[in-house]
């Protein structure tokens, strides 16, 4: 039976506004077996970022917990915490936001290991060659600072000094929306390389489903705050169960196919004052009476395919 690297347990994280709670994340459970990779989709507003940040244990939660390798991320020891940070990074979504501008290139990918006592100077130069060369870096760059490289060099720098301990979980966060679509394709096919090569694990979050396929084996939709479908990429594409997750999938352009009609009536509501019931009701065309009621819970559907909805 596979190892789970990681395990949410019911998370939940609320932000005061004034008197009320802003509920970025209301309730999302899920496990991450090993080597496997999850691509977590939604619109802007939908939690992907807030929940990423309580998976790496960058905000503590409302309510719930957060297991890295059977070991609790909010319950750890500081000697566990240290331990623990090792075996999860991050990449951000703007390459250059995230690198330090006074550094250099062998510097910023160098940070980790020198923070973690790790090797000596010489061999720490040695591991980012490799760790350069890794990523499709030329060793030229090396002693460049992150305004002399391009937005996809700069994010695969990013990439670089997230690999340099060796983690087992690294988690994207819009890791290519601020990228040019083609170089957009080498970043994507940059960690499918690393994943076919190594023992990574990944999360890769996005707003963009056709992105999200690509590149995941698993695929969780997200909106306002909720997980509403969970399911192997191949099963979601064949078969989206969730009206919000069809109204996604319509949306992925098709070369040579019809356009059609994919508009949602409505917006997505407030966090701060989210919809009784199920959350995706007032857009839905399928609604019914208990929808307004009754929030559904994630559930099994068929094998190894989830889904929060009345219709099922």
């Amino acid at each position: 039976m596979a190892q789970n690297i990681l395990q949410v347990e019911n998370v939940k994280k609320y932000f005061k506004v004034g008197k009320k709670d802003l509920k970025a994340v209301d309730g999302v459970s899920f496990a991450l077996e090993k080597h496997k990779s999850l691509g977590i989709v939604g619109e802007s507003g939908s939690g992907k970022s807030t929940l990423a940040r309580l998976i790496l244990g960058l905000i503590p939660p409302t309510e719930g917990d957060v297991y890295l390798l059977g070991k609790s991320i909010f319950k750890a020891s500081k000697n566990e915490v240290k331990q623990l940070r090792r075996e999860i990074q991050m990449v951000f979504q703007n390459p250059y936001l995230s690198l330090f501008p006074h550094m250099t290139i062998g510097s910023n990918i160098e940070e980790p290991l020198r923070l973690h006592n790790i090797g000596t100077k010489k061999t720490r130069k040695s591991i980012v060659l490799n760790l350069m060369e890794q990523v499709g870096v030329p060793p030229q760059y090396y002693n460049s600072f992150p305004h002399e490289l391009s937005g996809g060099q700069q994010q695969r720098v990013a990439i670089a000094r997230a690999l340099a301990l060796e983690p087992q979980l690294i988690v994207f966060d819009e890791p290519v929306s601020s990228l040019d679509v083609s170089i957009q394709a080498q970043i994507l096919n940059l960690l499918l390389e690393l994943k076919r090569k190594t023992d990574l694990s990944y999360i890769f979050i996005a707003h963009d489903l056709a992105v999200v396929e690509y590149v995941s084996d698993l695929i969780a939709v997200m909106y306002l705050g909720v997980f509403v479908e969970f399911a192997s990429t191949e099963e979601l594409l064949n078969e989206p169960l969730h009206p919000y997750t069809q109204t996604l999938l319509k949306s992925v352009p098709v070369i040579g196919g019809e356009i059609r009609d994919i508009t949602i009536s409505g917006e997505i509501p407030s966090p701060i004052n989210p919809p009784s019931g199920c959350p995706f009701h007032p857009r839905c065309p399928y609604k019914k009476e208990i929808c307004e009621i009754e929030k559904p819970i994630l559930k099994e559907v068929k094998p190894e395919h989830n889904v929060a909805c009345h219709l099922y």
